[in-house]
């Protein structure tokens, strides 16, 4: 059988001889010289084949020939690497990261065939020197480090290089204490530790901050009140939003602010870059700055604020990223002014985003860019597969087709961020095989590499299941295209209950049935998979939390298309015992600081459940105040 790899390498072929070299305790792994990161690699593998095959490989730096030997040298291509496995034993060479790399590749090879290796040869490289995955932690759920060490590691063996955590209060500004009070953020020694732990694994940390719009956590708050673009809220294309939005980008305090914020964020970090978000500004020129607008154009408002907190990330000797949408999208005839000192990330989350169009005009310009896809998680429950697949590839063969510098996947946490990170898993091995080698595609062993490499599960089953489970809670609804909507149409019915007469006519009972059908083998199929990871137990809890609230949602469907009459005390209780659930899970790898917002989301549905199809919603005024993003 051939190797199931995550990601493809660039070329690999077997030597032919049918031959294999198996690894046994007392040998060595010789090291060409003693490296830090040369002897780290080492030592991550001798430490799981202690582990995971109870064999014992000693270390040495020069001496006779080991049975794993690895030199640094420099390679053809940055981050690449050889990989020998002879009868006579291993051989790596590559430069720092491609050695490490080369490892992760070795460690895929032990987890399919144990310590009997066949004889091949990789010669392997990337194809994007840009290859990250950027997680909400600002929309209730902060991670605990424990958790984030643990991912972090997920990702560096599956050579992604790039991480970024998006905030927008989720960090502990000794500046400004009232933005963050109450919860429980990141603090600047947290963020050393991450740096450090992500240097070592070739993981660039890039802080994440959005200092232009979505900020209403700060703005709703009276001492930066005044800021705000629309103080009394905003028009947004969702529809009137009551409460602010943005900064006033024509108040040189907004400037200040914004400074302020990276003056005291940036130091903590090493990366040579900052995201400084700046997207979804929607209500640019409805308020204080609408004369300015109206004077020069909100394009070239924009642009003048992107601008001034661009040069501020540069005197701090870094480069800024900032999101694309408001020019690319809104003012096109603008993306050559776009500033030549920052990288612009081109987002689009729908199977059909049009990368292709969106990024030739910014390679047109001379400007550079990342294409940014998403795992498309939130309001999901349990993923959308063939949203977070094919947006993906398209967003990797636009990068590769027009010069990008990278793809970097977004796992967002919107309305309460209800998904597991574990149900984003699948949207981040897709990112790592695009990233790493487009022109190979996913291909029919993808679900089997994610069953294997990022699950733990050698029998595959693991990623059928999850694969199968990000189509059903899509595909319920029965709708032309239910992907390609904001919310999955099951979700809709628990986060939105008071849409629920309008949303019946989107499902059928066939429909339904076969979902809920499907929903329970593949859940059968989770609780079954042997997962040989440490958080087996509680990646199963997780799916089985998801899909028990899927199922909560499909019987809802149910009775609304069949005309039941509510209330509907069963399910009352039912969504009790899923939230006790809830938040027991929750503080398995979160911080508690979030919990109580997030559990605020399910507030109209418990009320609707308990009150039936008279509820006046008493809850929404409760949890708006608790949310301060209204519901």
């Amino acid at each position: 059988m051939d190797p199931i790899w995550l990601p493809v390498p660039q070329q690999w072929r077997r030597d032919g001889s049918g031959q294999r070299f198996s690894l046994q305790s007392g040998g060595y792994i010789r090291l060409g010289q003693a490296a830090p990161g040369l002897t780290f690699a080492a030592e991550r593998l001798q430490r799981r084949l202690a582990a995971t095959h109870r064999v014992g490989l000693e270390l040495a730096v020069g001496g006779p020939r080991g049975d794993i030997n690895a030199f640094e040298s420099p390679t053809a291509h940055r981050e690449g690497y050889q990989l020998h496995i002879r009868p006579q034993g291993i051989d790596i060479r590559g430069d720092a990261a491609g050695v490490f790399y080369a490892f992760a590749t070795l460690t895929q090879l032990i987890a399919q065939y144990g310590t009997a290796l066949p004889c091949l040869s990789v010669e392997d490289w990337p194809r994007f020197g840009v290859r990250g995955v950027m997680l909400d932690i600002s929309r209730t759920k902060v991670p605990r480090l424990e958790t984030l060490y643990a991912w972090i590691d997920a990702l560096a063996d599956l050579k992604i290089n790039h991480l970024q955590l998006y905030l927008e209060d989720a960090f502990a500004y000794r500046g400004h204490p009232l933005a963050w009070a109450g919860l429980t953020p990141l603090t600047g020694q947290d963020v050393v530790d991450l740096d450090a732990y992500c240097r070592m694994r070739h993981i660039d940390l890039v802080p994440n901050q959005n200092v232009f719009g979505h900020l209403t956590r700060w703005l709703v708050l009276p001492a930066y009140a005044h800021l705000a673009e629309c103080p009394q809220g905003a028009h947004l294309p969702a529809g009137d939003f009551p409460s602010p939005w943005s900064l006033n980008a024509t108040d040189p305090e907004s400037v200040q602010f914004a400074e302020s914020l990276l003056n005291e964020l940036l130091p903590y970090f090493s990366s040579p870059y900052c995201n400084i978000g700046c997207d979804e500004t929607f209500d640019l020129g409805q308020g204080k700055s609408r004369q300015a607008c109206e004077s020069v154009g909100r394009g070239r408002v924009y642009l003048e604020f992107l601008r001034q907190v661009s040069a501020s990330v540069g005197r701090h000797g870094k480069e800024a990223l900032y999101w694309a949408d408001m020019i690319s999208r809104h003012h096109p005839d603008l993306v050559g002014e776009l500033p030549d000192d920052g990288i612009a990330l081109e987002w689009g989350y729908e199977k059909s985003y049009p990368f292709e169009s969106r990024v030739a005009r910014l390679a047109n310009a001379g400007k550079r860019f990342i294409t940014c896809p998403s795992t498309s998680t939130w309001l999901s429950l349990l993923g959308r597969t063939g949203q977070a697949l094919e947006n993906t590839a398209r967003a990797a063969r636009a990068a590769d087709q027009t010069g990008g510098l990278g793809v970097v996947t977004t796992e967002w946490g919107d309305w309460g961020h209800w998904q597991p990170l574990s149900v984003a898993e699948l949207g981040i091995a897709a990112l790592a095989a695009e990233a790493w080698h487009p022109a190979s595609g996913l291909g029919a062993d993808f679900t089997r590499a994610l069953s294997l490499h990022g699950f733990g599960d050698a029998s595959g089953e693991m990623g059928r299941a999850v694969y199968e489970l990000g189509r059903i809670t899509a595909l319920a609804g029965g709708a032309e295209d239910p992907e390609s909507g904001y919310f999955a149409p099951l979700v809709d019915l628990l986060a939105r209950p008071w849409h629920w007469p309008e949303r019946w006519p989107l499902f059928s009972l066939a429909a339904l049935t076969e979902a809920k059908r499907a929903l329970k083998t593949a859940a059968e199929a989770v609780a079954a998979a042997p997962l040989a990871r440490p958080d087996a137990w509680l990646v199963r809890r997780e799916y089985g939390l998801m899909t028990t609230l899927a199922l909560l949602a499909v019987e809802i469907a149910i009775r609304g298309v069949t005309e039941v009459a509510e209330p509907w005390p069963d399910l009352s209780a039912g969504l009790e015992q899923v939230l006790a659930s809830y938040r027991e899970l929750w503080l398995e790898r979160n911080r508690s600081g979030g919990l109580q917002e997030s559990l605020a989301y399910f507030a109209p549905l418990a009320e609707r459940l308990q009150s039936g199809p008279n509820c006046r919603f008493a809850s929404l005024a409760a949890s708006s105040r608790l949310l301060r993003y209204p519901l």
